[in-house]
């Protein structure tokens, strides 16, 4: 038996012929292909993640008491893929942008202000791939990108990294950050009301220093804006509720908790869905020709 990470081969002469990539099974026997998948687990997981998340917006519009706030454009800022997982859940689509889909989760906000303020260095030194994600983390900004392709996409047979499709993986990656950058700075300077959204793990005054910076930054763009800014509950304090009353246009929302293992099957407790409910049927955006985003992770 030949195992290549989460690959497997068995073959018995030319009889039988079995393929399992993590929870697919490619049975060949005398020639007859049968194709099984064994991922029941990941079957149940998924209908309780649609129940909670589907029981959690229906119970928001029953206790939702802020008026709803629309926006032209929706703009993650992170810290990671969670706001944009969320939005994608509760509306069945989400606005492509810049951060959407990144993480620099380990590191403090002011590596997003950097990058925010000069896209151009993203990339711009050495990139280290991750495979297991299919993410390339940008050495310079210290932000994981997301490819968009699953990581099992990028082998081989054999279960080996394809270099072929891992080249043009990366460099339809490179391609896609350049646009989203662009993408990024015109809705800055669009004249329409839009939403900056991110979540961060508040740590001390220095990241509310980080946030004047930022908000000053994105006022001299186009000051037709609100800002986002969702933490977990236990993180909520006198300093962060402080900071909000000196602006009309920043709103502090909470959650019980974030998911700190996006990529792994967790269910999370149905508070947590509640209140992504909440915020996202709260701030909505009106954007168009917006498609639901097909996770590679689910």
């Amino acid at each position: 038996m030949k195992k290549i990470k989460h690959y497997y081969n068995i073959k018995f002469m030319k009889i039988l012929e079995i393929y399992a990539y993590k929870n697919n099974i490619k049975i060949i026997f005398l020639g007859i292909k049968i194709s099984v998948n064994k991922n029941f687990q990941h079957r149940i997981f998924k209908i309780k993640y649609l129940l909670f998340t589907q029981l959690a917006k229906i119970l928001v519009k029953f206790i939702q008491k802020n008026k709803t706030q629309k926006y032209s454009h929706i703009v993650s800022f992170g810290k990671n893929c969670e706001p944009a997982k969320q939005m994608n859940d509760i509306h069945g689509k989400v606005e492509a942008t810049l951060f959407s889909w990144a993480t620099y989760e380990g590191s403090d906000i002011k590596t997003l202000l950097k990058a925010i303020k000069n896209p151009d260095i993203i990339f711009s030194k050495d990139v280290k791939f991750i495979e297991q994600a299919n993410m390339y983390d940008c050495i310079a900004t210290k932000i994981q990108f997301h490819g968009s392709k699953a990581p099992y996409e990028l082998l081989d047979k054999d279960g080996n990294l394809d270099k072929e499709k891992y080249e043009k993986e990366k460099n339809d990656t490179f391609e896609k950050i350049k646009y989203l950058a662009q993408k990024n700075e015109n809705i800055y300077n669009l004249p329409d009301k839009k939403l900056y959204v991110m979540t961060i793990d508040y740590n001390s005054c220095e990241d509310i220093e980080v946030l004047k910076d930022l908000h000053q930054y994105l006022s001299t763009k186009n000051p037709n804006f609100d800002m986002l800014i969702i933490v977990e509950e236990s993180k909520l304090n006198d300093e962060l509720n402080d900071f909000r009353k000196n602006y009309n246009n920043i709103f502090i929302r909470t959650v019980c908790c974030f998911n700190r293992k996006l990529g792994l099957k967790i269910i999370m407790p149905l508070k947590y869905y509640i209140d992504w409910a909440k915020i996202f049927t709260e701030f909505t955006s009106t954007a168009k020709n917006i498609k639901k985003k097909k996770l590679k992770c689910d």
